[in-house]
């Protein structure tokens, strides 16, 4: 495991974690740059699918890598920072774009395409969905975010609609994407209706939704397998006698 401990300064930018994000930007900066192609001229830029296959998946990995240490971080934090939101988006829209362009790909990465799914953008949309959640909060709404809530409502509305061509019944993954759609969808439909259609005053308070301040750093460590997802469904705001849309 990594050890994500405090600083003696009372900071963590000394921290181990602190470290290996530092390590690996300094990684990611060394590397050729055929190896960096943006996400907006990857897919014009004439690579066969067998570089796609490569570069798509440099590049999940480093962000991965990335997003994990972050979690690390905001583990003694109440709050997404606004880096663990930029990256956990950023990692979603480009399994986004693999699923969007899925006929592009190798054999290989199309089939694998569940796994890039389950392993890189459910845990990248749980955080943001976490973040659509809290807005429901008064103590989240004047919050600056680094990725717009139109951003995060496009994301996962992208990922909600291509997850059914990932899996079928008996599938190992079924239920993990089973309940994730579920959830996702109740957040979103939350997210674009108007508060006034919710029979609600405004937004929720934290005592209304059932989650205190301190409630979310918790809530927040929660891994995003199958657990996370149906733990994430029984939340108040996403019960139906709150919510009838």
């Amino acid at each position: 495991m990594v050890d994500d401990t405090r600083s003696n300064s009372g900071g963590y930018f000394g921290s181990p974690v602190s470290r290996i994000r530092l390590e690996c930007e300094a990684a990611w900066d060394s590397l050729p740059a055929m190896l960096k192609s943006p996400r907006d001229s990857l897919w014009h830029s004439g690579y066969s699918p067998k570089q796609l296959d490569t570069l798509i998946l440099v590049k999940l990995f480093y962000l991965h890598t990335l997003f994990l240490a972050e979690r690390a971080l905001s583990r003694h934090t109440r709050e997404i920072s606004a880096s663990s939101l930029s990256t956990a988006y950023e990692m979603l829209c480009w399994v986004n774009d693999a699923m969007i362009r899925r006929d592009r790909l190798s054999t290989f990465a199309h089939t694998s395409l569940a796994w890039r799914v389950a392993s890189f953008a459910l845990p990248a949309a749980g955080v943001l969905a976490l973040n659509l959640l809290r807005h429901a909060s008064n103590s989240f709404l004047d919050r600056q975010e680094a990725v717009s809530r139109i951003q995060i409502i496009e994301g996962l509305s992208v990922l909600t609609a291509h997850l059914d061509v990932l899996f079928e019944p008996g599938d190992g993954n079924y239920q993990l994407f089973c309940e994730a759609k579920h959830v996702l969808q109740s957040i979103l439909e939350i997210a674009i209706t108007p508060a006034a259609q919710r029979q609600v005053d405004g937004s929720f308070p934290d005592s209304a939704i059932g989650f205190g301040e301190a409630d979310w750093e918790n809530f927040d460590q929660w891994g995003f397998d199958s657990d996370f997802w149906t733990n994430l469904g029984d939340h108040p705001l996403l019960a139906s006698e709150m919510y009838d849309g």
